[in-house]
């Protein structure tokens, strides 16, 4: 008997789809709100230059609940899931103003997550403001107003699941954008928000039939920084608790918003040139695929204002897709709109190396007002065995780029034991044998018993943000 209704209760279950063959593996994420600052460049009333440290908010991915947590970003954590994996983040409110030990909870104390575009598993949300949190005369005949989206995690509380389900449709390949779904006017824009890529289970496709031997990331953020200012004191945002004044001053949205200071991938952007270094390769920029391969751009925007990405020199994009909807056919465009909150994907063939300015159209491409960025090629830089003989070390570096005789190409010498370094600084190539230009530099005795024994790293860069590493212990 018992087994009859074991059979009855799993066949009725399957035909209610509540049983699934093959359940999917979990991809899971624990990520926390927490506040920080963010140094930016800025310039002082007397026209020098200088950092100036702007309050955030954003989230720190951790390994466990409370375990190996790192330092917030914004954007957020970069989180990636295949298509045929559930996905499971757990957020932890440690949003808090003030100082130890009366520390003030920010924004109501509750913030949440969700993902646009995508059906969200177990949602027990809309939360509702109370019936007089934004009407002090408590107005019966006012509507309901939704503060979040989500279901919400309280400050200090335990850890909140969100859930998508691969098998149950929730999941599909495409570009999103994660945020904050309380109170988003000013969660979002203080920094709670990140990257989410749904990977294809077909290999090298990120869309059905659109294929690309590379990707990379171009996010787009704006901070306004009074608005952030007055969050911070207290004086923004739900329940404010300012230090001195008169709360009904607060502002709860960015009515009045007006961006200071603009952000690519979560760094200020900085007018100049492309100037790779050996700790940034990219530096100012970011790396696609090699000159010879196609590169998907993944394009995201954090801002509240409108956005046109476009190539400097003129080239066009295929976009195949918006907001993770792909395009029937892809089309062929010089500019790319992108709204607040949505993603735009293209694929760039790259024709050959160098570094390709990316740049706003709605802003410019220079100064304090500019959205600018460098979408970065590199050539095929392969660093072989480093050898000393007779006091001078050299150093062999193959590039596959066409324009290697017109670059700065640098190589810096490593040893792991001692720390020492030494550079070959923008030297040029010394052809030795055709396609294998040579470094040398004559060494010292002491710099000789640095470098030609024990265990050495060496690194070449060019200016197209080539990069090789090599490790090998020297005779």
């Amino acid at each position: 008997m018992h087994i009859q209704n074991l059979v009855r209760t799993v066949a009725m279950a399957t035909a209610l789809g509540l049983v699934v063959a093959g359940a999917a593996e979990a991809k899971t994420y624990y990520l926390k709100a927490q506040r920080f600052e963010l140094p930016v460049p800025d310039v002082d009333a007397s026209g020098a230059t200088s950092t100036r440290m702007v309050p955030m908010w954003g989230y720190a991915q951790c390994s466990g609940p409370d375990v190996g947590c790192g330092a917030p970003t914004v954007p957020g954590p970069a989180l990636i899931v295949p298509e045929n994996q559930n996905l499971i983040v757990y957020i932890q409110n440690d949003l808090t103003w003030g100082a130890s030990p009366d520390p003030v909870t920010l924004d109501a104390g509750k913030t949440s997550f969700s993902i646009s575009g995508l059906r969200l598993r177990e949602n027990n949300g809309p939360v509702f403001w109370g019936p007089s949190e934004f009407d002090p005369a408590g107005d019966a005949a006012q509507p309901a107003r939704v503060r979040s989206m989500t279901h919400e995690a309280a400050n200090g509380g335990s850890w909140v699941r969100y859930r998508w389900l691969a098998n149950q449709g929730d999941l599909k390949p495409g570009t999103y954008v994660y945020q904050s779904a309380t109170h988003p006017a000013i969660q979002v824009q203080m920094g709670l928000y990140g990257p989410l890529t749904v990977t294809s289970a077909t290999a090298g496709q990120t869309y059905p039939g659109v294929a690309a031997d590379a990707s990379t990331d171009i996010f787009y953020s704006e901070i306004d920084a009074s608005l952030h200012n007055d969050v911070d004191a207290g004086l923004s945002g739900y329940d404010p608790k300012p230090p001195a004044g008169n709360p009904l001053g607060a502002r709860t949205s960015p009515i009045d918003y007006s961006p200071t200071f603009y952000l690519v991938n979560g760094k200020p952007v900085k007018p100049g040139p492309f100037e790779p270094t050996f700790e940034d390769p990219a530096s100012g920029g970011v790396v696609g695929g090699y000159f010879d391969q196609t590169t998907m751009v993944r394009f995201r925007s954090a801002a509240l204002r409108t956005h046109i990405p476009m190539s400097a020199s003129g080239a066009t994009f295929d976009v195949v897709a918006e907001t993770a909807e792909p395009y029937d056919v892809p089309r062929k465009m010089n500019s790319v709109l992108l709204p607040a909150m949505t993603t735009a994907d293209a694929i760039v063939r790259n024709a050959k190396e160098g570094a390709a300015m990316i740049m706003d159209r709605a802003l410019g491409a220079t100064g304090a007002g500019g959205m600018s960025t460098f979408l970065v090629f590199p050539d095929k830089l392969t660093v072989l065995a480093p050898t000393c003989a007779s006091g001078k070390l050299l150093v062999r570096v193959r590039t596959n780029s066409s324009l290697a005789q017109n670059q700065k190409i640098s190589v810096r010498v490593k040893n792991s034991s001692s720390g020492d370094t030494i550079e070959f600084a923008d030297t040029p190539f010394q052809t030795i044998v055709a396609g294998l230009p040579q470094f040398s530099k004559l060494l010292s005795v002491t710099e000789s018993t640095k470098f030609c024994s024990g265990q050495i790293t060496v690194k070449a860069i060019s200016g197209s943000g080539g990069s090789a590493e090599i490790t090998r212990v020297l005779p």
